[in-house]
């Protein structure tokens, strides 16, 4: 499976709610040796954010920065909209 394919069933469980399985799925992406990309950053960022996981979308965003992934409006703009419909963060 490649990285296409994975967004994909990201996303997908993201939309489900099931961001667990997203997470466990995300994990074995990495131990497959697949390098995420931003697209699927920022999925699951948004996914963590819709299930009120916001430390959880946080450490995947420090992770993302980690990565050099610096410049990504789209997953830039996805934690700001993240921040701002979520209650739940401080």
């Amino acid at each position: 499976m490649g990285i296409v394919t994975y967004n994909i069933l990201l996303k997908g469980l993201c939309q489900a709610g099931n961001c667990d399985h997203a997470l466990h799925l995300w994990h074995l992406m990495l131990q497959r040796g697949l390098s995420p990309n931003k697209v699927g950053y920022g999925t699951l960022i948004d996914g963590l954010f819709k299930k009120g996981d916001c430390d959880g979308a946080f450490k995947l965003w420090k992770h993302f920065l980690a990565k050099g992934f610096h410049r990504s409006n789209i997953v830039f703009n996805t934690m700001l909209n993240g921040l701002c419909v979520s209650n739940d963060c401080k």
